[in-house]
């Protein structure tokens, strides 16, 4: 479970995104771009890299993670909400501070599957590690900003994975990990999903990224 403190510092994270956001719109300038991260399939630990995604699959369950950028988040918000409007970019028309991946979990054996987003990390440099900004961490960086959660960005919360997720046999679980970009001059990081097996054993996947240089 996402330890106490980083609850705060991804609020405060957040907050900073949004705060950096608005003094650039009022500035008539755009938000600032996340760097640019490309698949990584040949680093150590990577699970197999197929068609845009990461994909593990095995008689208890399979899993898919894609990093959606700002082109290809519109058809997935479609998709899901009917809407292509973007209530993951800093400012509504703006491109996204943040990174999202879509995550999909489906379970092919015959007991539960556990997932625990906020035990989800992204994993840097050594002792390096963050973890998702989830719901409460969006309301508590708006909270510290005086204002409510505008309704654009109120309709992340159904989208993002929130808790923990318990999948039974033949179940789907699919949505968002949101993540702050690692700081500036980090050259690599890999996202790191657990799953809790019905014997009580691990499992997972493994996402290596490596930054692209423009």
């Amino acid at each position: 479970m996402k330890p106490a403190f980083s609850v705060a510092r991804a609020a405060l994270s957040f907050l900073l995104a949004c705060v950096l956001a608005t003094s650039a719109l009022h500035g008539g300038e755009s938000a600032a771009a996340i760097p640019t991260f490309a698949p990584d399939p040949g680093a150590d630990g990577a699970s197999p890299f197929q068609d845009g995604a990461w994909k593990v699959a095995t008689p208890a369950y399979t899993a898919e993670l894609r990093l959606l950028d700002d082109t290809t988040r519109p058809a997935f918000l479609e998709r899901r909400t009917g809407s292509r409007e973007d209530p993951f970019a800093s400012i509504p028309g703006q491109k996204s501070s943040l990174l999202t991946f879509l995550l999909r979990i489906e379970n092919k054996g015959r007991g539960d599957l556990v997932f625990e987003p906020d035990a989800t990390r992204m994993i840097g440099r050594v002792h390096e590690a963050w973890y998702p900004v989830g719901w409460p961490d969006i309301q508590s960086a708006y909270e510290l900003l005086g204002v409510e959660v505008p309704p654009l960005q109120a309709r992340a919360r159904p989208l993002l994975l929130d808790g923990q997720k318990v999948i039974r046999p033949g179940g789907v679980e699919e949505g968002i990990l949101l993540f702050r970009p690692p700081p500036p001059g980090a050259k690599r990081f890999r996202i790191e999903v657990g799953l809790t097996l019905p014997d009580g054993s691990g499992a997972g996947l493994g996402a290596p990224y490596r930054l692209v240089r423009k």
